[in-house]
């Protein structure tokens, strides 16, 4: 459910005002980041250092005080880490992932086949 988009520079700038012990991992997370082989440090790095940062979408909180984002930070040419977070006071993960898509040919390459 997408509310609208936040600008990135603007998340930018708000996640470089918090630091490491401003970013809480819930039970639900650390088990993802088991399964998934993502650890603390890197989700903590991509928060603080967001100069990956690619895409944000704002998600319907359950609480007014909060606010709940999608935020992905491309990686590479073909995988994006997404960190789903709500932002009050601290940064409360809700749940990451590492997606791979294929690489997809350039139009034109496809064209002249």
């Amino acid at each position: 459910f997408c509310i609208n988009k936040m600008d990135i520079e603007e998340m930018k700038k708000k996640l470089k005002s918090y630091t490491e012990e401003q970013i809480i991992l819930k039970e639900h997370t650390m088990i993802r980041c088991i399964q998934r082989e993502i650890t603390r440090e890197m989700i903590v790095k991509q928060l603080l250092n967001p100069e990956n940062l690619i895409d944000i979408i704002e998600q319907e909180a359950k609480y007014t005080r909060e606010k709940k984002y999608k935020i992905v930070f491309g990686l590479s040419r073909n995988k994006s880490f997404i960190i789903v977070i709500y932002i009050n006071k601290i940064i409360n993960i809700v749940t990451v992932l590492i997606r791979y898509r294929k690489w997809v040919r350039p139009l034109e390459l496809r064209k002249r086949r």
